[in-house]
């Protein structure tokens, strides 16, 4: 190896004439040093005079090839000679980006590590994956592209595997309208901090829609007016599905359903309420649950209870215990209309059909079941029918009143009557009847006149009811309910059929033309005698 030392006193780099291989040549104007490598290229070595160290050409050492040349994209690349990839790290400029590139054979990937444990890399598709190692694969994935569902995202973040993550931004054909979705498995957490919160935001008037089993069947979704919409994609009660509507709205809540009941509210374990109802925060009533078989519905005390079991209504308090004889139904001036009733009303007071009054102020009826009375009055003092009696032959009898009595009239029209003939034998008639004194069985202290109504019936029929000695049968109750303490049935009564005395009755007033038709015949045997 030559040992002479050629010292260049001007500018500029020496050229290969200048030296040998092995010389060393010192620019004492730009503070440079250089050599001639073997093959008659000058290398320039050393510092530069700002400090820097300059390398012109490739250093190798320990199988680690570094060479700093200028080309489109790199100003120094390392290359490991110890693979057969030659894996490279490249670091140079684009214009006015800095770059940093990697390769390795056909899938390598540029890795970042932190004390020597991996915390990122992107491969050799672009895609970013980033966090710890779990199971031997980085934990979150961050792709620009992938296949399946992620293809049609642009920006796709995942757990590990491509089943599974956040998708923003999808274009794909599945999606005609650029938006976003998250992928099954994916978690979206707001952090530690509770002040910071999660806020999930889209732009205009786009909805926010939650898909399952796959992003074609939407599910549910938020829609620009901050409706909730729950198995439908627009609002309205004509659409089937559940809606949560903003405050702004009318109906806050709406259920709509094809064929099926739309709403269910279940209470479990206990009795209470099921819907509480509020105005302004204050309770104005609720709807609840009692004895575990009936509903209730009202305003405080004043509820209405509706037992299936025993298919009755009745005035409860919230409690479920019964209300008798406080609750009023209508009032003066909020009645209602039409009752229709196919049973028994039962009145344990006064029942009113209009306004009666004792002077004659007004028209109207009053049923009195304490006295036991029917009360009638009508403002006129004229001939007045207040009551009419019918049958499938039409009317047959009225009660009527004038300025001062009451008439108790039956149907006597000529129109009404055939074959009319004058009495006779009325006298012999008569003289059949038996009159008698005698009392009730029931009222052993008063003696009356009268006549035995079987006696009669052969003589004046239309005069007598019913038939001598007949039975009918009867219901009665063999063993009575029993009653809680608020007065509901536990055990309903044990009914029986019983045979009783179906009795006859007589209308006196039906004898009068026979009195009258024998006064006429006795009348004219006196005349006769007189004469």
């Amino acid at each position: 190896m030559a040992t002479t030392i050629v010292t260049k006193s001007g500018s500029g780099a020496p050229t290969a004439s200048d030296l040998v291989a092995g010389e060393l040549a010192v620019d004492l104007t730009n503070g440079r040093l250089y050599t001639e490598d073997s093959g008659g290229t000058v290398l320039e070595l050393g510092l530069n005079p700002s400090g820097n160290v300059d390398v012109t050409g490739s250093v190798t050492a320990g199988g680690i090839a570094v060479d700093v040349s200028a080309d489109s994209d790199s100003v120094a690349t390392i290359t490991s000679t110890a693979t057969a990839n030659n894996t490279q790290l490249r670091l140079g400029t684009n214009g006015n980006d800095s770059v940093i590139s990697g390769s390795g054979g056909s899938n390598g990937a540029l890795a970042f590590k932190v004390f020597g444990s991996e915390r990122m890399r992107i491969d050799s598709s672009g895609n970013v994956q980033q966090a710890t190692s779990v199971n031997g694969d980085l934990h979150h994935h961050i792709y620009n592209a992938n296949t399946g569902t992620s293809a049609e995202a642009t920006l796709y973040v995942s757990n590990g595997a491509t089943s599974s993550g956040l998708f923003a931004g999808a274009t794909g054909t599945n999606f005609t309208t650029a938006g976003g979705f998250v992928q099954d498995g994916a978690h979206i957490g707001s952090g530690s901090s509770a002040a910071g919160g999660l806020s999930i935001i889209t732009r205009a008037s786009a909805p926010i829609r939650f898909y399952t089993n796959g992003h074609t069947n939407e599910r549910m979704r938020i829609d620009a007016s901050g409706n909730l919409l729950v198995g439908k994609t627009a609002s309205g009660t004509a659409n089937t599905g559940a809606e949560l509507r903003n405050g702004s709205s009318n109906h806050a809540v709406v259920a709509t359903s094809t064929s099926e009941t739309p709403l269910v509210v279940n209470r479990k374990t206990n009795d209470g309420s099921l819907v509480n109802l509020l105005k302004d925060g204050t309770s104005v009533g609720a709807i609840g649950t009692l004895d575990g078989n009936s509903i209730y519905i009202g305003n405080g005390d004043v509820n209405l209870r509706m037992i299936g079991v025993t298919n009755k209504i009745v005035p409860a308090t919230s409690a479920g215990a019964n209300r008798d004889a406080v609750v009023n139904l209508g009032d003066s001036n909020a009645r209602f209309k039409d009752l229709y009733l196919s049973g028994v009303a039962n009145v344990g007071g006064t029942a009113k059909f209009a306004s009666w009054s004792n002077v004659g102020a007004s028209n109207g009826i009053e049923i009195r079941s304490a006295d036991g009375q029917i009360l009638n009055s009508h403002t006129g003092t004229t001939l007045h029918n207040h009551q009419y009696f019918y049958n499938a032959n039409g009317a047959v009898g009225s009660i009527s009143t004038n300025g001062s009595a009451t008439a108790y009239n039956t149907s006597s029209d000529y129109r009404l009557k055939e074959n009319v003939v004058a009495m006779t034998g009325a006298t012999e008639r008569l003289k059949q009847l038996n009159p008698s004194r005698f009392n009730f069985i029931a009222d052993a202290d008063t003696t009356v006149d009268g006549f035995l109504a079987h006696e009669v019936q052969d003589i004046v029929p239309e005069a007598i009811s019913g038939t001598k000695d007949a039975m009918r049968d009867e219901e009665y109750e063999v063993t009575p309910a029993v009653l809680d303490d608020d007065g509901n049935v536990v055990t309903e009564a044990v009914m029986g059929t019983r045979s009783v005395p179906d009795y006859q009755g007589i209308d006196q007033s039906k004898l009068v033309p026979l009195l009258v038709a024998t006064i006429q015949e006795l009348e004219a045997r006196i005349a006769a005698l007189e004469s």
